[in-house]
């Protein structure tokens, strides 16, 4: 801590799409990642890997990304997934909840802060159905009552 800003030296970022980077292209503005923009905007340097990959449910993200992870020791984490596990229509709110607990459960134990978000409601951009909408709105309801 210094002047009662907390310092973190390592952060690592892991998940989907949404972590990795990937989005609307605006012109005039460069494409890069939330992790990129935060790591920017920090007052002090922070080493910093971002293992997200777009396209990955969460079991996935578990299996190919948290080991990496802990290897890096970091003193920040940021785990938000699920968004592919919904728009791919492989929803399992067990399995989900089982995974992010799992990978909670063994981040915790490195003493990092760990950062999780909610996802947000993507039929409000995304083209589908009504009957499609409101079962992605059911599940993504379901995602976030997990993360809560």
């Amino acid at each position: 801590t210094k002047g009662g800003i907390h310092m973190w030296k390592r952060f690592v970022a892991i998940g989907d799409s949404f972590t990795e980077g990937i989005g609307d292209e605006v012109e005039g503005i460069v494409l890069k990642s939330w992790v990129d923009h935060f790591v920017q905007l920090c007052v002090h340097d922070i080493e910093y890997a971002n293992f997200a990959k777009r396209g990955l449910v969460t079991k996935e993200i578990r299996s190919q990304q948290l080991e990496k992870a802990l290897t890096f020791k970091p003193d920040l984490v940021s785990l938000i997934a699920g968004a592919n596990d919904v728009l791919k229509g492989r929803w399992n709110h067990q399995a989900y909840k089982n995974d992010m607990e799992f990978m909670i459960d063994k981040l915790s134990k490195t003493e990092a802060d760990i950062v999780i978000a909610n996802l947000p409601d993507f039929t409000v951009r995304l083209p589908f159905a009504s009957e499609k909408k409101q079962v992605i709105k059911e599940q993504l309801l379901e995602v976030n009552d997990v993360i809560c």
